[in-house]
């Protein structure tokens, strides 16, 4: 370990301060970042579990369900709100702070005090980190499981019941996520190489020693692995999650595995890692943590490696398991290695600074990118019952059911387009009855597309099974007809009040059931616009004639 001074009351003044401008920051922007469309699927997963729903059986999901779980309770407790989506965010505090804590126990047991004060501020200012940390989603509670996890393996002499203990939070990141899969390919990567890189004297007995330790690992991580597979089989839905969380997930040719040649990067990519472990092991080599700083930062660097080459999706989001990790090593290595000068100390705050500029940059305070959703969901709430189906992409919705099972995340999109899954919402929406879809519709296939824009109106941010009738005449009588899609209750709606007349050559009084086919009108009306639409739309107050948000 390099000669870490104690830091001084003016270094742990600024470290404090640093930090605690982060986290105002971090709160903040909790109600501005752009919402990432998994938070949506996440959300909808999680109210299913409250209304006694079954993740996988009774609605699509493609992740392990631990985090589901979890957080179910809160969203129950918080309620069929608007806010659903800020208040969630604020509860992924906890784990953001806990994985800080992780880092920050990583950095004191290799490199010291300094480097633990100083770890949580630089992490919580990498760009990527503070605003994917910010949202609410499966990979907040992985990425706070796989650092303890990795805390608990780095505090100490390593021995059975440590080994235990790390298992359990890995098999907990497994049922968190299927890519701990990805990480404990890195973790043990980084156990075989560590003592060559570390130049550890005699390294394969070195590793023969401790090949007994993998005994106790497995032992823990099978705990909470099989206490979920048992739970769903007790629930007769064993088949549906591994449908759902893992035979969806792998499909050959996706992303990354569409060009093989990739897979041939990892070992350069991996000696240059290994490089750089060897660096900073050296640094280290005049004590024992050589070994263990060298396994820190090859860890890190062979899920970077994997996650680039090998694995089919790269997404920002699946750093958030590598900068906690790559961030004590990075404050380590610039630490002094003989004793720490004060002249030394201004490195991290300025580092702090550099990074925060970056993320104020990006992201400026005073923009703000989240109104829409909670207009969106507001919306929702005001026209739909509990009962009533709402089509989206996503789960955008959260608190109402969806027609189709499919959601438009990018490996369902890819089954989609090979055709290995059928194309079926209209179908859907015409067997559910569904009467309202989201503003955002993007994601759906073109067929899919067409239906949607025929056949209804965007309103304020929602769509609304419904039609502008063709006349459209300022005074007098006008008459025609009009396809509907979708049964349901529909009025006639003018821009100017009641509307009298007749409706399949029948006098129209009201609303009325309105079968799929074509349909006849002879009406007269004040005003200049006549339009068909949902009843229960019309009876809460939403106006065909009033302009839809323009979907970006």
């Amino acid at each position: 370990m390099s000669q870490d001074a104690t830091p001084g009351r003016r270094e742990t003044f600024t470290a404090g301060l640093s930090f605690l401008v982060l986290f105002v920051l971090h709160l903040f922007y909790a109600f501005r970042w752009t919402f990432d469309s998994d938070e949506w699927q996440h959300l909808h997963v999680a109210w299913a579990w409250t209304q006694g729903l079954l993740q996988y059986r009774d609605v699509f999901d493609n992740h392990t369900p631990l985090f589901h779980m979890l957080t179910a309770p809160l969203v129950g407790l918080f309620g069929e709100t608007p806010d659903i989506i800020f208040l969630m965010r604020l509860a992924m505090t906890p784990l953001f702070l806990l994985t800080l804590g992780a880092s920050a126990s990583i950095a004191w047991s290799l490199f010291g005090r300094r480097a633990a004060l100083w770890t949580p501020v630089v992490l919580s200012a990498v760009p990527v980190f503070f605003f994917r940390s910010i949202e609410y989603r499966t990979d907040a509670l992985w990425m706070a499981l796989w650092v303890a996890a990795v805390a608990v393996l780095l505090a100490g002499g390593v021995g059975w019941v440590r080994c235990l203990v790390a298992g359990v939070l890995l098999g907990l990141a497994v049922c968190t996520s299927l890519k701990t899969v990805l990480l404990l390919f890195a973790l043990g990567m980084a156990a075989l190489l560590a003592p060559f890189v570390a130049r550890v004297k005699r390294p394969g007995a070195f590793l023969a020693s401790r090949a007994w330790l993998v005994i106790p690992a497995l032992a823990g991580a099978a705990l909470p692995i099989a206490a979920l597979l048992l739970y769903f089989a007790h629930r007769g839905a064993l088949g549906a999650l591994v449908d759902g969380a893992v035979r969806h997930n792998v499909l050959p040719g996706l992303g990354n595995w569409q060009t093989p040649w990739r897979r041939a990067l990892f070992v350069p990519e991996m000696a240059l890692m290994s490089l750089a472990a060897a660096w900073l092991a050296r640094r280290h080599a005049e004590t024992r943590t050589a070994h263990r700083v060298a396994f820190l930062a090859l860890t890190a660097g062979a899920f970077l490696a994997a996650l680039q080459t090998l694995w089919p999706l790269f997404t920002t989001y699946d750093l958030l398991v590598f900068y906690p990790l790559v961030v004590p090593a990075i404050v380590g290595a610039m630490l002094p290695v003989t004793v720490a000068a004060p002249a030394h100390a201004w490195r991290f705050p300025a580092l702090a600074a550099a990074l925060l500029g970056l993320v104020l940059l990006g992201f400026p305070p005073w923009r703000e990118e989240v109104g829409d959703e909670r207009a969106f969901l507001a919306d929702v709430l005001r026209l739909t019952d509990r009962r009533d189906f709402v089509l989206d992409q996503k789960g955008d919705s959260i608190f109402r059911p969806r027609p189709s099972p499919y959601v438009l995340e990018r490996i369902t999109r890819a089954r989609l387009a090979l055709g290995l899954l059928p194309e079926r919402f209209q179908e859907d929406m015409i067997a559910t009855g569904t009467c309202v879809a989201a503003w955002r519709i993007g994601r759906f296939p073109d067929r899919t597309l067409a239906f949607l824009r025929d056949n209804f109106l965007l309103i304020g941010h929602v769509r609304v099974a419904g039609r502008i009738l063709i006349p459209a005449a300022s005074q007098g009588d006008p008459s025609g007809s009009f396809d509907i899609a979708i049964p349901a209750t529909y009025a006639l709606v003018s821009d100017g009040g009641d509307v009298d007349g007749t409706l399949d050559e029948k006098p129209y009084a009201g609303p009325r059931r309105l079968e799929t086919g074509r349909h006849t009108f002879k009406v007269s009306f004040r005003g200049s616009r006549l339009a068909v639409i949902w009843s229960q739309a019309a009876e809460r107050g939403f106006s065909p004639f009033e302009p839809g948000r323009l979907v970006p």
